[in-house]
């Protein structure tokens, strides 16, 4: 089957600057033969971590019939990280099937030196003061840590215990969590669902967005929509009082509702998670969503069930 896009950069291995920071562009190419729309996204392999990488500029595209454009992306590598090849891909999605042609691009290796974070040396006042603060420490602690004569006399008569003191047990070493390449795979999965049920929105296709949940269904202002009926009478009612086909994709971010709440977010007020009891182990992705010819940003935040192992929304929500 011809695939929709091509996606092609001039090298597979990139060196990183001392600094920690590289730029790669990737040219991609529609070949459906039709105008078509396409999202880019960032996939991190192995060790490598999202938050190095990013798109610059608009990660949504309108393609005429042959039509290319390249994505810049850009990587920042911390200090403190060890020297090494770190992997990445750039994909995209394709609007045409409301999301579902999913195209990977090539395996990207970023060749990244050591950076340690480096440390400025004492200067020679400074160490002398340390070590005069560190004796009168070790004489106060040598005065006050000396045993009395009356305590040594007791001491010396205490018999012994009949049984010996047990020897301190080595902790055992930390066994590997299963649980976070589930939720690295699982995060990939609600990113897909999401970016599909963009497309979906943006080309008012009912049938692919009533395909991609599950109900009872929270609808931002509506409230909770007990079946799928009332859900297409929703959407049909959006799709009637505006143009969504302008849209754009600006960032996508998937955490489960768990990680939103370490982050400070307070969801136990939230509508979506307390009306549809959503679990710690569920999945909250925020978007931004933007206009053709526009700067303004507007938030939309969708939630994500895993229902006998498929993403499945449950939740739609405008901020």
């Amino acid at each position: 089957m011809q695939r929709t896009f091509t996606i092609t950069t001039p090298s597979e291995t990139v060196p990183v600057a001392a600094d920690g920071r590289a730029e790669i562009v990737f040219t991609v190419a529609n070949t459906s033969g039709v105008p078509n729309r396409a999202m880019a996204r960032i996939v991190s392999i192995g060790n490598t971590r999202s938050e190095w990488i990013r798109i610059d500029g608009e990660v949504d595209h309108e393609f005429p019939t042959n039509g290319t454009f390249p994505f810049t992306v850009v990587a920042a590598i911390p200090k403190g990280i060890s020297a090494g090849r770190y992997s990445f891909r750039l994909d995209v999605v394709s609007a045409q099937k409301s999301g579902q042609d999913y195209i990977e691009g090539p395996t990207i290796a970023l060749q990244a030196p050591a950076r340690p974070i480096v440390v400025p040396p004492l200067r020679w006042p400074r160490l002398v003061a340390i070590f005069a603060v560190l004796a009168v420490i070790s004489v106060t602690a040598v005065l006050l840590l000396r045993p009395r004569p009356d305590a040594a006399v007791a001491s010396a008569s205490k018999k012994p215990d009949t049984v010996a003191d047990s020897p301190a047990k080595t902790p055992a070493a930390p066994a590997a969590d299963p649980s976070k390449s589930r939720v690295a795979s699982e995060r990939h999965r609600a990113e897909e669902v999401t970016a599909a049920w963009f497309a979906g929105f943006r080309d008012h296709d009912v049938a692919a967005l009533v395909a991609l949940t599950d109900v009872p269904f929270y609808f931002g202002t509506q409230g909770i929509l007990p079946n799928n009926s009332d859900l297409q009478r929703a959407l049909g009612e959006i799709f009637a009082a505006g143009d969504t086909q302008t849209l754009v994709l600006r960032h996508l971010h998937a955490k489960t509702i768990a990680e939103w709440k370490t982050g400070g977010v307070d969801l136990d007020k939230d509508r979506v998670v307390s009306g549809l009891s959503m679990a710690d182990t569920d999945w909250r992705v925020d978007l931004g969503l933007g206009y053709h010819g526009h700067s303004r940003i507007d938030n939309v935040a969708i939630f994500i069930r895993f229902i006998d192992d498929e993403p499945k929304i449950v939740g739609f929500m405008g901020e």
